[in-house]
């Protein structure tokens, strides 16, 4: 029961949630973390419990991130993680409210930046890294919203793609990564 309500919630609300799921999954294709899938459909993630309505499979594991040599690649995780409700934001013309992200979004934000911001133990410092991170994930939507737009086009029309299938579109249309 609670997944064809689900399945009714994907159809009427298609288009935000393909643009959240092409925010993950373009920023993580032109930040080199690689994207095994990206589907719109209900998800359950094992990991955390949560029920989605879609999900983007990076190559790249969360649990690969957590060590100090993996900063760089683990800030690049947090901003295509973010970019999903920038993106499904930027769709709706709203503001991202930041407070009622959830599920694994949430998970992988919280998780990798506590783990890099570990030994400073302040709050003030972590929203700072919070925000510098969303800033720059902000800037690359922007950057790269006409690829955003392919890919959430194509999710709307075959429900889930392939990293190779995303690439290859981008490619095809001449849009390679910034």
């Amino acid at each position: 029961m609670y997944r064809q309500k689900l399945e009714r919630d994907i159809e009427r609300n298609i288009g935000p949630y393909a643009y959240h799921e092409a925010g993950h999954a373009v920023l993580a294709h032109n930040l080199s973390l690689g994207v095994r899938a990206v589907r719109i459909g209900p998800t359950v993630n094992r990991d955390d419990g949560w029920d989605s309505v879609g999900k983007t499979e990076y190559n790249t594991k969360i649990d690969e991130l957590c060590d100090e040599g993996r900063r760089a690649m683990a800030e690049d995780m947090v901003v295509a993680t973010m970019a999903g409700p920038i993106a499904e934001s930027h769709y709706r013309r709203t503001r991202v409210a930041w407070h009622c992200i959830v599920g694994s979004d949430r998970n992988v934000i919280h998780r990798l930046t506590l783990f890099h911001c570990r030994g400073c133990n302040s709050s003030k410092c972590l929203k700072a890294y919070e925000v510098y991170l969303r800033t720059r994930s902000e800037e690359w939507v922007e950057d790269l919203w006409p690829q955003i737009e392919v890919i959430a086009a194509a999710l709307i029309e075959q429900r889930s793609l392939t990293g190779d299938q995303e690439a290859e579109t981008l490619r095809r249309l001449g849009l390679k990564q910034a």
